[in-house]
């Protein structure tokens, strides 16, 4: 059960970005790939052994790594 962190609001979904890359002058954003990020990603979010990073995310914590690519593909 997640904690409760403020008050429910009405939601409304955004549109999602397109997938491309994007650059700046220290560093880039790209798409996610599954096979290229998904391991390393994982490995860092699981530092966090008291999951806090999870508060604001819809799903996780993930045990295990294949649990995370298989959330990672329905989002894909």
């Amino acid at each position: 059960m997640k904690p409760q962190i403020g008050k429910s609001l009405n939601f409304k979904r955004a549109k999602l970005p397109l997938k491309k890359k994007l650059a700046g002058k220290y560093s880039f954003l790209e798409p996610i790939n599954i096979q290229k990020h998904a391991e390393e990603l994982f490995q860092n979010l699981s530092k966090d052994r008291l999951n806090r990073i999870w508060t604001f995310m819809p799903e996780g914590p993930f045990k295990k790594l294949s649990d995370f690519k298989k959330y990672l593909q329905k989002k894909d």
